[in-house]
C-alpha cells in the first residue's frame, strides 16, 4: 500500500503546475511537509494546502501557485514556497529581527545596508528576551550573505549560559542564501545572538527569526484534557481527491479537502475513540476549537 501511495504521489508531482498535485517536500522552511494543490474550475490558479505531519493538520491555505525551489528544480539551497493570496496561516513566529531600528535589540559593529551588515571585527547582534517554550517544534531561520565564513548563532539566558549554539551553513550561492535550523525547546527566557568574526568576511543577515509550530490536538476523557500524541500515517489518492490519515492518540483521523471554487470543505472521519473520549482541534482558524468524536464531520469555508 505504501509503495502505491508513493508511486501515485510521484505521478501527480509530475502533473501540470496548474493541476492536481500531492507531494512531500521541504516547503517554506519546514521539512517533510505534505503539499496538496487542487485545481479551481474556471480559474488559472490553484488552492494549496500545507499539511504538517508534526502537528497532524494543515498550517496554511492559499490561492495562486507554487514557486518550486531547491536542488531538484533550480540547483539552489532554497526551498519551495507558496505564491499568491494567503487565505489562512497558523501562528508561528516568536521573534523577528526588523529591517530598521529594531526595538530592544543590542548590537556592536553592525549597520543596516540591504540587510544587517557586520562591518567590524567581532560584530554581533542580540535580541531582547523572548520565550518559545509553547512551541512543539522550533526553528531559527535567516538569509545569509558571503561564502567566506560562518555566522555563530546562539541562544543565551540572563546568566550568560548558552542553551544551544550552531554555525551557519554559509551561503552556497553568490547571492542571499536561506538557512534554517531545528533547535531544542528550552524553557524560560532567552536572547538570540548572532556574531561574525571578521569584517573582511563581508557577512550580512536578514529575515532572522525564531518560528515553529504549536500543538493543536487534545484528547478529552472524563472531563480532563491532555495533549494528544500525533503521528501521520500516510495518504491515499482517488482521482483528484486526497485523504490524509493521522493517528491522534488512540484515534485514527482521516482528513479530506475539496473545493467548489468559492471555498473549501474539510471532511473529518474519526474512528477508534473509546470510553466516551473526544478530540479537540485548535488551529486558530476558528473562533473556538473544534470538537470531534467518532463519525464524520464536515466544515465548509469560503475564501
Amino acid at each position: 500500500m505504501l509503495a502505491s501511495f508513493l508511486a501515485l504521489s510521484l505521478l501527480h508531482q509530475d502533473a501540470p503546475a496548474d493541476g492536481f498535485r500531492v507531494f512531500r517536500a521541504v516547503f517554506e522552511d519546514r521539512p517533510r511537509q505534505l503539499v496538496i494543490l487542487l485545481p479551481l474550475e474556471g480559474r488559472d490558479d490553484i488552492v494549496g494546502f500545507v499539511f504538517h505531519p508534526d502537528i497532524g493538520t494543515i498550517r496554511k491555505v492559499w490561492l495562486g501557485s507554487a514557486d518550486y525551489r531547491g536542488k531538484v528544480y533550480d540547483f539552489s539551497q532554497n526551498n519551495s514556497r507558496a505564491e499568491g493570496q494567503v487565505i489562512w496561516e497558523a501562528e508561528s513566529e516568536c521573534l523577528r529581527l526588523p529591517d530598521k531600528e529594531p526595538s530592544g535589540w543590542a548590537s556592536t559593529g553592525v549597520r543596516f545596508e540591504n540587510g544587517w551588515k557586520f562591518i567590524a571585527d567581532g560584530a554581533w547582534m542580540e535580541s531582547p528576551p523572548f520565550r518559545y517554550d509553547r512551541l512543539q517544534t522550533a526553528y531559527i531561520g535567516f538569509d545569509e550573505l558571503s561564502q567566506k565564513a560562518r555566522f555563530q548563532i546562539s541562544l543565551v539566558n540572563s546568566d550568560g549560559q548558552i542553551g544551544t549554539s550552531f554555525g551557519s551553513s554559509m551561503a552556497q550561492d553568490s547571492g542571499w542564501q536561506w538557512n534554517y535550523k531545528l533547535i531544542p525547546i528550552l524553557e524560560g527566557e532567552w536572547r538570540l545572538r548572532i556574531a561574525a568574526d571578521q569584517a573582511a568576511d563581508g557577512k550580512s543577515v536578514r529575515n532572522l527569526r525564531v518560528f515553529g509550530d504549536y500543538p493543536v490536538w487534545q484528547i478529552i476523557r472524563n472531563g480532563e484534557a491532555k495533549k494528544a500524541q500525533v503521528r501521520m500515517m500516510g495518504y491515499r489518492i482517488k482521482g483528484e481527491s486526497v485523504t490524509v490519515e493521522t493517528q491522534v492518540d488512540e484515534a485514527i483521523v482521516e482528513w479530506t479537502p475539496v473545493t467548489d471554487g468559492n471555498g473549501w470543505t474539510e471532511t473529518f472521519q474519526v474512528k477508534g475513540l473509546t470510553g466516551g473520549a473526544s478530540l479537540t482541534l485548535d488551529r486558530g482558524i476558528d473562533p473556538m476549537p473544534m470538537t470531534l468524536s467518532n463519525g464524520i464531520q464536515e466544515v465548509k469555508r469560503s475564501w
